[in-house]
C-alpha cells in the first residue's frame, strides 16, 4: 500500500469494500463552509451504514443556496444532518435527536461523554433552540458548525 503526502491538516481514511475485495483511500478532508441550514422531510431515508453510493441522501441538494446545508426529517422528526449529525442547544444543554438515522462514532462518543444527551426532537419544537449543532468524526464537536436557529428554515 501507497501512502500519500498531503499538504492539508487533516487526511481522511475510506474503506470501500464488498464480499471479496477491500480498498483504502487516503483523501485530504476539506471542512465546508455553513451558514444556514434547511430542514427537508425525507420519510423514507434509511441510511443505516455509510455506504459509498449516497444517492439516498441526494434528496433536496439541488434546493440548496450557496453555504446552506441540509437536515433531514423523519416523519416530522429531526433526523441528522446530510454529512453530520446534529444536536440543538437550549438553556446551555445540548440535545441530539434520539433516533438518527446514522448512530456516528463522535455523537456516541460525545452522549457517553454527557455533552449531549438524546431527545425526541420534532419539528415544532424548533422554536425552543438557540441553535443547531452540526458534528462528526472528521470535525469533532471543538471544530464542529454552530448555525443560529435563525439561519434555518423548515422546506413545507
Amino acid at each position: 500500500m501507497v501512502h500519500e503526502s498531503f499538504d492539508v491538516e487533516k487526511v481522511k481514511c475510506r474503506f470501500l469494500y464488498d464480499s471479496k475485495n477491500v480498498e483504502i483511500q487516503f483523501l485530504p478532508y476539506q471542512k465546508h463552509q455553513i451558514e444556514s441550514l434547511l430542514f427537508l422531510e425525507h420519510s423514507d431515508l434509511v441510511y443505516n451504514y455509510k455506504w459509498e453510493n449516497r444517492e439516498v441522501l441526494d434528496k433536496g441538494k439541488d434546493l440548496l443556496l450557496p453555504f446552506q446545508s441540509i437536515v433531514f426529517l423523519k416523519n416530522k422528526l429531526i433526523t441528522d444532518g446530510i454529512y453530520s449529525n446534529v444536536a440543538f442547544l437550549k438553556n446551555g444543554k445540548w440535545y441530539t435527536p434520539a433516533h438518527p438515522v446514522l448512530e456516528g462514532t463522535c455523537r456516541a462518543r460525545l452522549l457517553e461523554l454527557g455533552i449531549i444527551q438524546p431527545s425526541v426532537i420534532k419539528t415544532s419544537d424548533l422554536h425552543q433552540f438557540e441553535s443547531v449543532r452540526l458534528f462528526n468524526a472528521m470535525t469533532g464537536w471543538e471544530d464542529s458548525w454552530e448555525i443560529p436557529m435563525e439561519k434555518t428554515s423548515i422546506l413545507k
